[in-house]
């Protein structure tokens, strides 16, 4: 199995967000880096 590295960064607005909870901002961080994600490039290992 090869290991997988996603470089990359994502951020949410600073701001206080009172109609939102924890979970919600997390997910739309993950969320917003996963549409971030251009390319992924996997290198396999010589074993």
């Amino acid at each position: 199995m090869a290991d997988v590295f996603i470089i990359g960064s994502y951020c949410t607005r600073f701001q206080n967000w009172p109609d939102k909870s924890f979970k919600d901002l997390t997910r739309e961080a993950y969320m917003g880096l996963e549409g971030a994600a251009a390319c992924v490039t996997i290198l396999e290992k010589d074993a």
